[in-house]
């Protein structure tokens, strides 16, 4: 199976520390642009779930799922950005995860922090990941499109600390003393310094505590996200739509004017979903006018879509009727749009067909209106 998406972006993200703090961490668009950046994503594994370490060639045979292609592309899209990838899945067990719902794409990376704080995008961070390199792409179920060096993972669903223990030196003829044992993940470790066992020992107790909170947290999220299941799988066939359509922004940005409006005259998620944009647009029509636009023209639709926005967006005072107040913007609409194309009256790179969609569908309006005045 081959696929393509977004695998990260730039921004602020929070991060979860060892100790339990709240790390917030800027992203900028030069840093996760850069072009030696972007070229250690090519051809780097890509698992199901970020794996609890590291992939490297000795474990990419248990991990490894997918490979990124060498298509990668980065993307402005006002202050921040993203990075489109490519993507090859080639194992079963990967297929029917996928299938299952991990559909977003989620990047793991080691990263320089620069410790500067500040204020980005209205955004308060702590500091400054700088010197991205990836190690791996995931398919998760929900992503972040989210120390001196370490790694990074773009997830909310793991959980990834580092413990450093900085042993001092040890003499040359050391003097004999008790010495510990401690057990790590069911294998024993004999003769360790006492002190070095007990902190082992607190910093595991602590995790363990720290785990529990977060088990707690997380059963106190399920019922949040269960609740909006139904609006997640209408963004994953939004995602599909913009796939298909090559990815235009211009086609998301109308898709988004579309839902919003949508949801203004009750048309069900499920049902939007369904329909491209000229369909969702003329059902919009309808809905506002109350009649049969199936056959109506898309100038015609764009023209009756541009007065519905103008009244989401203003709608009429408490004590003006709806009648008269868009009967005051429809008639002196449809008299100038009528006039003949002239240079100089603002209908310059408009076609015949667009002027006379317009001039058809104020007309209809403004008898509706006065009908309904009546």
């Amino acid at each position: 199976m081959f696929a393509e998406g977004f695998a990260t972006r730039s921004g602020v993200f929070e991060y979860v520390m060892a100790d339990g703090t709240v790390s917030r961490e800027l992203r900028p668009p030069d840093e996760v642009s850069r072009a030696d950046s972007l070229e250690t994503l090519g051809r780097k594994p890509i698992t199901l779930g970020h794996p609890p370490e590291l992939v490297t060639p000795d474990n990419a045979g248990e991990y490894q799922i997918g490979t990124v292609g060498d298509s990668i592309s980065w993307e402005q899209d006002g202050a921040n950005g993203f990075v489109r990838i490519t993507a090859a899945i080639h194992r079963g067990d990967g297929l029917e995860g996928i299938r299952k719902g991990a559909k977003q794409l989620s990047a793991g990376y080691y990263v320089d922090i620069d410790e500067t704080a500040g204020e980005y995008a209205g955004e308060r961070y702590d500091c400054v990941q700088r010197n991205i390199k990836y190690n791996h792409v995931a398919f998760v179920e929900r992503g972040r499109a989210g120390a001196q060096v370490r790694a990074r993972v773009d997830s909310a669903d793991v959980s990834v600390g580092v413990m450093r223990i900085d042993l001092g030196q040890v003499p040359t003829e050391p003097k004999r003393k008790t010495m510990a044992s401690i057990e790590l993940n069911g294998v024993r470790f004999d003769d360790v310094e006492p002190s070095l066992a007990t902190a082992v020992r607190v910093t595991l107790d602590s995790a363990a505590k720290t785990a529990l909170e977060a088990t707690a947290k997380a059963d106190k999220l399920q019922g949040e996200l269960d609740a909006t299941k139904v609006a997640l799988d209408a963004k994953d066939a939004e995602l599909a739509k913009l796939r298909q359509s090559g990815g235009s922004l211009a086609w998301f940005n109308e898709r988004q004017k579309l839902v919003a409006a949508a949801g203004r005259f009750d048309i069900a998620a499920d049902e939007i979903a369904k329909l491209e944009n000229l369909d969702l647009k003329r059902k919009i029509a309808g809905a506002w006018l109350k009649r049969d636009v199936s056959q109506a023209s898309a100038d015609y639709l764009a023209a009756c879509f541009d007065r519905i926005e103008m009244e989401l967006a203003n709608p009429a005072p408490p004590q003006t009727s709806h009648v008269d107040a868009f009967a005051a913007q429809i008639v002196p609409a449809t008299a100038a749009a009528a006039q003949p194309v002239a240079a100089g009256n603002g209908a310059e790179g408009r076609d015949d067909e667009a002027i006379k969609a317009e001039v058809e569908m104020n007309s209809q309006l403004q008898n509706q209106w006065i009908g309904a005045a009546e």
